[in-house]
C-alpha cells in the first residue's frame, strides 16, 4: 500500500445560502454554486470536500444576519498565482449572490473578500 502525503494547510471557500443578505437560495441554486466551486478547486489542488455549516455576521446595517453556508476545502499549499484565482472566485460568488463580501481562508489566513 502507498501513502500520498497532502499538504498541510488548506484553502476554504465559504458559500453564502443567501442572496443580497435576506433572500434564500434555494437547495439546487446552492447545490449548484457548491459543485461550481468544488470542480476549480479539484482541478486546481486535485480533490475538496464540501460540508454545510451555519453561519452568522453583522450586517452593514447592524442586523445579525444567520444563514446556512457551504463550506468546501482542498488541502492545499497554493501558489501565488492559485491564492489570487481562489480569491477571483470569491469575488465571483460576491457578485452573484450580490453579497457584501464572501469568506475564503488561505493557508490559515481569513480573508472577506469584497
Amino acid at each position: 500500500m502507498s501513502e500520498f502525503a497532502l499538504p498541510q494547510t488548506v484553502v476554504e471557500v465559504y458559500i453564502p445560502g443567501t442572496r443580497n443578505v435576506d433572500i434564500a437560495l434555494t437547495p439546487t441554486e446552492h447545490r449548484d454554486y457548491e459543485v461550481a466551486v468544488a470542480r476549480r478547486l479539484s482541478r486546481w489542488f486535485g480533490g475538496a470536500t464540501a460540508e454545510s455549516v451555519r453561519g452568522y455576521y453583522v450586517a452593514r446595517d447592524n442586523a445579525l444576519v444567520q444563514e446556512s453556508i457551504v463550506k468546501v476545502w482542498s488541502f492545499a499549499a497554493p501558489t501565488p498565482a492559485q491564492a489570487r484565482a481562489v480569491k477571483r472566485l470569491a469575488r465571483w460568488l460576491r457578485l452573484r449572490l450580490d453579497q457584501e463580501t464572501v469568506l475564503v481562508v488561505i493557508e490559515g489566513k481569513p480573508l472577506l473578500i469584497d
